[in-house]
């Protein structure tokens, strides 16, 4: 088991992350539907979803996992637990109940990628955080895995669309090397938005590599500021 510096861990999503990926899902992409069949999509080998998640405390102040905020950090911080005899008695019954305290439970889950296999190429086709934990890298650090991923397939090209009015989006995947390729015309039902192409060079090759690992250390460094826990990554 390694550890590394950072708040939150990437893993692969769990049969037991679905409510959460699909909570995630309704804050970030509101008006889509119907709403993904991440237990399909779990057993689709060419598909791989990713998720951002971190330790629930129960002594912590802070933002809820609904959002409202109540502390400085919205990232590392859970709401205030009951107190007294309530308190005492619920910590009694997780300790009995083991099954109480599973991963679901446990973990609260941040934000998820969604990578599908195509050929040679990858396809990150949605990549959705929770409103009050964005701008704080978990997207970035999802966005980081999924381009590890797709190394470990030994893909050429990575491939996306993005809202063209998704500025923010757009200098993220900028940053690191995607390029914009071309336009889909009123791509996004919703509101008949134009999607952009954007993809990278061969991500394989020593210059996209050698950019790719300065970025992912400039990435860590801003993390490792604002730590508070070590969190264990598994493979």
């Amino acid at each position: 088991m390694e550890f590394v510096a950072q708040p939150f861990q990437i893993r692969a999503i769990r049969r037991e992350d679905i409510r959460q990926v699909l909570e995630v899902e309704r804050d970030a992409f509101p008006t889509l539907w119907p709403p993904t069949s991440f237990k399909k999509e779990m057993q689709n080998r060419l598909a791989r979803y990713l998720v951002a998640v971190r330790p629930r405390t129960l002594m912590t102040e802070g933002v809820s996992d609904s959002g409202e905020t109540g502390g400085p950090d919205p990232l590392t911080s859970d709401p205030a637990p009951p107190y007294g005899a309530w308190r005492r008695w619920l910590e009694s019954l997780r300790r009995l109940l083991p099954s109480m305290s599973g991963s679901q439970s446990r973990e609260f889950l941040l934000g998820y990628l969604g990578l599908w296999k195509v050929v040679d190429d990858s396809h990150i086709i949605s990549v959705g955080v929770r409103t009050p934990h964005r701008r704080l890298g978990v997207g970035e650090s999802l966005v980081i895995r999924a381009i590890e991923t797709s190394l470990e397939w030994r893909i050429r090209f990575i491939t996306l669309e993005v809202r063209v009015s998704n500025l923010a989006a757009q200098a993220l995947y900028e940053k690191y090397g995607f390029k914009k390729m071309g336009v889909r015309k009123r791509y996004y039902r919703d509101n008949n938005e134009d999607a952009l192409i954007m993809t990278t060079d061969p991500i394989a090759t020593e210059e996209f590599q050698r950019e790719f690992q300065h970025l992912k250390g400039v990435h860590a460094e801003k993390l490792a500021r604002h730590l508070v826990l070590d969190i264990p990554v598994t493979s």
